[in-house]
């Protein structure tokens, strides 16, 4: 007997499982944000630790990947 996937349930298992894949996948591709939104740092009140953290870990090494090897790696 081929079993596929976890559980060996029949299709109706497997049915399942694309249902919510597929509620997983709409849920996270409404989550995306295509477009370049016009937001500056200014723009987002507060937050200041948190906006230098995401500089530091997010944008410095994308602007100057030659600072960030060896052991700093992103």
């Amino acid at each position: 007997m081929y079993c596929r996937g976890k559980g060996g349930g029949g299709s109706g298992n497997d049915e399942e499982s694309k249902g919510e894949n597929l509620k997983l996948k709409e849920a996270l591709g409404s989550a995306i944000v295509s477009d370049k939104p016009n937001v500056k740092w200014e723009d987002v009140a507060g937050l200041d630790q948190a906006k230098e953290l995401m500089k530091e870990v997010a944008i410095l090494p994308t602007k100057f990947p030659q600072f960030f090897v060896g052991k700093r790696t992103p």
